[in-house]
């Protein structure tokens, strides 16, 4: 910072010529003196504009850095920097129609039932006392199963689940059950066999394990693009491989999925800052999901019907559901009616 040079104190004879042009300076007359003041020097100028340049760029990368600590995995930077350039996909453009906001009735519904602003769902979320997931810690699919059971082919049907005995639940719940595959991804090899072994008995149902890995040639976009053509009916995520879908441009495999559910947690990948509700709604949102908290044969819409308590840090167990508007609108339909049944009764 420039510091102005101390001066001495004025003698009276200097203080009353300071006073006489000060005089002069507020009622000039044609035979008042000049005063020159003095123009800023060139070097002076170029301090003080580099100074201003300096700060700028010390504020713009400070804000840089703290987007990529508090929003890792948002961030194209921190998604992709280990991915081979050759496996990096295009961010997904889709023309973006939001769902029609929820009535004040819908609102009603929702709070009455689940009241996000509920002291459970911000203070001590351990102890599940929060509505939401006193009513979605677990789900049971039963739109997915109706919406299956309407639909007149089922053949050629594709999906790619986390929880492979959720999955065979709602294949084997289907009338008639859908045909094709269904792609087991393995954390525990015990669980895996045991869902494999129950889903072959399925007719017309292949099952297959894959791991997925956060990086390299079997991340979901990766594996999806080398091995699946054409819609996947269902995605079954946990928490990691929401974000992983999510970040970085590497939105290929949702943009051709009908139906996509995964777990809300306070622990784990949802624990980093800027994981909220609504920052994940609104990015599936854009790519033309309406998601709704998913109970036991209830929903509630999340898409839409946002509540500032959406936005802010605070997490609680729960499922969300969300149907594609583009790929599945009938699925949406069922969704949609039956968020309308929950919240009346």
């Amino acid at each position: 910072m420039l510091r102005k040079k101390a001066q001495p104190e004025n003698s009276p004879v200097e203080t009353e010529e300071l006073i006489k042009v000060g005089n002069d300076l507020e009622n000039p007359s044609v035979g008042a003196p000049k005063v020159n003041r003095a123009e800023p020097g060139c070097c002076r100028l170029f301090c003080e504009g580099f100074f201003v340049c300096l700060v700028t760029f010390c504020l713009a990368t400070a804000a840089h850095v703290g987007y990529n600590t508090y929003y890792p995995s948002l961030s194209e930077s921190a998604a992709t920097a280990n991915v081979p350039t050759a496996q990096k996909t295009a961010a997904v453009e889709i023309p973006f129609e939001t769902a029609p906001k929820c009535t004040e009735a819908q609102l009603a519904g929702i709070t009455k039932q689940i009241n996000p602003a509920h002291t459970g769902c911000s203070e001590e979320v351990f102890k599940q006392e929060c509505p939401i997931t006193q009513e979605t810690k677990a789900s049971n699919p039963t739109w997915l199963v109706s919406y299956y059971s309407k639909r007149s082919d089922t053949s050629n049907f594709v999906a790619i689940a986390s929880d492979c005995k959720n999955m065979f639940s709602v294949v084997a719940g289907s009338s008639p059950p859908p045909t094709g595959k269904v792609y087991c991804i393995v954390k525990d090899p015990a669980k895996a066999e045991e869902a494999t072994k129950a889903m072959s008995g399925v007719a017309g149902l292949s099952v297959h394990n894959q791991a997925l890995t956060r990086t390299g040639a079997t991340t979901l976009d990766a594996f999806v693009g080398a091995n699946i053509n054409g819609t996947i009916n269902a995605l079954d995520l946990e928490q990691a491989e929401v974000f992983d879908a999510l970040a970085g441009g590497r939105q290929q495999a949702l943009a051709r999925t009908e139906y996509v559910a995964y777990v809300f947690d306070w622990k784990g990948p949802w624990s980093g800052y800027g994981r909220s509700t609504k920052v994940v709604i609104a990015m599936l949102d854009k790519l033309g999901f309406t998601c709704y908290w998913a109970g036991m044969g209830k929903l509630w819409r999340i898409t839409s019907c946002m509540y500032k308590e959406y936005g802010e840090a605070h997490k609680y167990w729960s499922h969300v559901a969300c149907a594609n508007r583009n790929l599945a609108p009938l699925l949406v339909e069922e969704m949609e009616s039956l968020f309308d049944k929950t919240i009346s009764g």
